[in-house]
């Protein structure tokens, strides 16, 4: 199964996080970014993903990560989803996230059991880090 990636988000969020995969794991064949910038209109951001997706023809599915659920980003994926039973929509994506998936992508044969475990892999790469003065080493 051929998987395409595009990453979404506000800012430059997505060429960011993109850059942070191309340092760790190099270029990936069929990953896009788009960034929402600011004064973008949504139709421009519309269309920009259109024309992302049709790129991934040759794909059979198709995991849009977005920076934030319910954005402008994820609203856009979401109403191309309903049209192309090919999309996968995951937002509140993270670095553990994209990278579990870069790295995986090949081989996948259950694509709904696999998104399932990228989310899973998002939560996992979170943590809270607490050092107490018993930690602390003096100088």
């Amino acid at each position: 199964m051929e998987i395409g990636i595009i990453i979404t988000g506000h800012g430059k969020f997505a060429t960011g996080i993109y850059e942070s995969i191309k340092l760790i794991a190099g270029d990936q064949d069929n990953c896009h970014t788009i960034d929402f910038k600011q004064q973008m209109q949504v139709d421009e951001l519309k269309a920009l993903m259109k024309q992302r997706v049709e790129e991934l023809s040759g794909c059979d599915r198709i995991i849009i990560f977005a920076d934030l659920q319910g954005g402008s980003p994820f609203k856009t994926a979401l109403e191309l989803s309903y049209y192309d039973e090919r999309i996968c929509l995951i937002g509140g994506v993270n670095l553990p996230m994209l990278l579990e998936c870069v790295l995986t992508k090949d081989g996948v044969d259950d694509f709904d059991g696999y998104t399932d475990d990228l989310v899973a892999s998002g939560r996992h790469g979170l943590a809270k880090l607490i050092i107490t003065d018993d930690e602390m080493e003096e100088d």
